[in-house]
């Protein structure tokens, strides 16, 4: 994938969805969205245009977010990764001027992906701009340079993190291993492995660290839009419902899967769709 995407085809599809899909199902509470929430699902359906910027470590290597897998690397060529990302020429004025000017009206930046590598300095976990580049907050730069044009601000961020939960999670590629449960589990470094079930307190130790930086990502000046991308491993609302708690009429959050069912109806898990 490009570092900048300039098409909203997903956000467009994610309106869609949020449009003709508001209420829960199978004995669900129904959901009954505000008159300023369906304000701004039109306000942001009427946005159309915007872009989408995946932006890492990875980037290091001239690749996209799945390097890692693609490439087979091993966790410590990975690791090596953040020491030379280093973007001492990275002006968020000028990303989002160019935006604004060709007629955009809303920038996304993966604010974390799956390799879990936090583009600000994270209290929760080590993986992230704390250890490295001083602790440089790429996150706020890139916002406060959208505000100041008047761009909507969008935060990517993966539930799934690889480098947080690397020794409780199996890295058999998408659907593989649900389809194919009699073969082995695979290690970060895809190799066989045997991996025991998550116990709770690893469950709730991995809930604690996707709140933690929810938290950050969220009170720390408005965010517009939210977009979640795959399922955590320890609990399917864990960060849906952690962001919901945050969030406000006017302020859309949306997975691209669909992998989070209502947490905003009940503060748990439902079978409808989620939106905010």
């Amino acid at each position: 994938m490009n570092n900048a995407r300039q098409f909203s085809v997903p956000l467009l599809f994610l309106a869609f969805i949020l449009l003709f899909f508001p209420r829960t199902t199978h004995g669900q509470s129904t959901y009954e969205p505000s008159a300023e929430n369906l304000q701004a699902r039109r306000e942001f359906q009427d946005m159309k245009f915007g872009m989408f910027i995946h932006w890492g470590t990875y980037s290091v290597l001239g690749d996209g977010e799945w390097v890692f897998h693609n490439r087979k690397l091993t966790l410590d060529e990975y690791n090596r990764l953040p020491a030379f990302f280093d973007p001492e020429k990275f002006d968020a004025h000028t990303w989002v001027s160019l935006a604004k000017a060709a007629g955009m009206k809303y920038i996304t930046i993966t604010s974390r992906h799956h390799d879990g590598f936090a583009l600000w300095p994270s209290a929760s976990g080590g993986f992230n701009t704390k250890n490295w580049m001083g602790g440089r907050d790429l996150v706020k730069q890139h916002a406060d340079a959208c505000r100041r044009v008047g761009l909507k601000v969008g935060f990517y961020y993966s539930p799934p993190d690889w480098h947080f939960t690397q020794d409780t999670f199996t890295f058999m590629y998408y659907k593989v291993k649900r389809l194919n449960p009699e073969l082995p589990d695979l290690d970060i470094d895809l190799k066989p492995c045997r991996r025991p079930p998550q116990t709770d307190e690893q469950k709730a130790h991995y809930a604690a660290h996707l709140r933690t930086q929810l938290d950050e990502l969220l009170t720390n000046g408005k965010v517009d839009l939210l977009w979640f991308d795959g399922k955590p491993a320890p609990n399917p609302c864990a960060c849906f419902a952690t962001a919901l708690s945050f969030t406000t009429p006017t302020r859309m959050a949306a997975d691209r899967r669909s992998s989070f069912r209502n947490a905003h109806a009940v503060g748990g898990c439902g079978e409808g769709r989620a939106v905010a």
